[in-house]
């Protein structure tokens, strides 16, 4: 195995354990919940199958998540490559941009539903559901006129 891959892999790994600890004293700093700790285990049933779960992600959470392992991704594309572009194209950088930008609003519009607003209700849940759907939308939308726009200078 060639050493620039086995070095672009380490690389990879330690921005992502470096970033997921920067992203978590980032969020305690700015006090945003990132995830909710049930306290115990629980069981969820489902139609064919029990869950035991203890906690779960908020939108936040899955935004410093993705930010994390997007970062350690393409460090080492970046490393590997010796380009800073990782040998992503400008449509698979758009398309990374877009992904992103949509999960932080997903994440903020949840935070402000579920810990501003306090709705933790069905109507909460509907919201948060419409406003996913909303933000998908969005997102669709622009990376289609994004795209057309690389293929019309192409």
């Amino acid at each position: 195995m060639e050493i620039r891959k086995v070095l672009s892999w380490l690389l990879g790994i330690a921005l992502f354990v470096f970033m997921t600890f920067t992203t978590s004293e980032i969020s305690k700093s700015l006090g945003i919940t990132t995830y909710i700790d049930y306290g115990e285990t629980i069981t969820i049933s489902h139609r064919l199958y029990d869950e035991d779960r203890d906690g779960h992600q908020t939108g936040f959470g899955w935004f410093f998540i993705l930010l994390s392992i997007s970062v350690a991704i393409r460090g080492g594309m970046a490393f590997y490559t010796k380009t800073l572009s990782g040998g992503v194209s400008t449509l698979g950088n758009t398309q990374l941009s877009i992904v992103l930008g949509g999960v932080l609003a997903y994440g903020v519009t949840n935070q402000i539903i579920y810990f501003v607003l306090e709705l933790n209700s069905f109507f909460g849940t509907l919201l948060d559901a419409a406003s996913a759907i909303g933000i998908l939308y969005l997102g669709f939308t622009i990376y289609q006129k994004r795209k057309y726009q690389i293929d019309q200078d192409s």
